[in-house]
C-alpha cells in the first residue's frame, strides 16, 4: 500500500510460495491499491499477498483492504499477513489473515485443497 514502506515481510512471503512451486510477481512497496487490483486482473492472479508493519495505521489498513477487495473478483484470494493491528484486532471480510511465516504453507495447502474442489 502507498503508506507501507517495508518489504522484508513480503520478499519471506515470497521466497516460501517459490519454494513452493508458485510464481510470483512482485510489485515492490508502496504501490497504490488500484494499481495493485489492476496488475492483479492484467496477470490473472489466483492470490494477493500483502504484508503490513507495524507502522501501518488501522484505518489505512481496513479502508485500503476493503478497497482492494472491491476491484477484485472473489475468485482471486486476498492474504494479509504482519504487524498492523488492523489484522490482529479484526475479523476482515473476504481476506486471509496470516499469523506468521508458518502460515504460508498452511494457507497455500487449504486454498489449492479448496481450488481442485471447485474446479476438478
Amino acid at each position: 500500500f502507498p503508506q507501507e514502506p517495508h518489504g522484508l515481510g513480503i520478499l519471506m512471503v515470497e521466497c516460501l510460495l517459490v519454494e513452493q512451486g508458485c510464481t510470483c510477481l512482485s510489485l515492490g512497496i508502496q504501490t497504490p491499491v488500484l494499481d495493485i487490483a489492476h496488475a492483479a486482473l492484467a496477470h490473472r492472479v489466483d492470490v494477493v499477498a500483502l504484508s503490513f508493519s507495524s507502522i501501518m495505521k488501522t484505518n489505512d489498513v481496513l479502508d485500503g483492504l476493503a478497497e482492494l477487495r472491491q476491484h477484485l473478483p472473489t475468485t482471486v484470494a486476498v492474504w494479509a499477513g504482519g504487524q498492523a493491528a488492523a489484522l490482529k484486532r479484526r475479523k476482515l471480510a473476504q481476506v486471509e489473515v496470516l499469523r506468521g511465516l508458518a502460515d504460508v504453507a498452511v494457507q497455500l495447502k487449504r486454498w489449492r485443497s479448496a481450488t481442485l474442489k471447485s474446479n476438478p
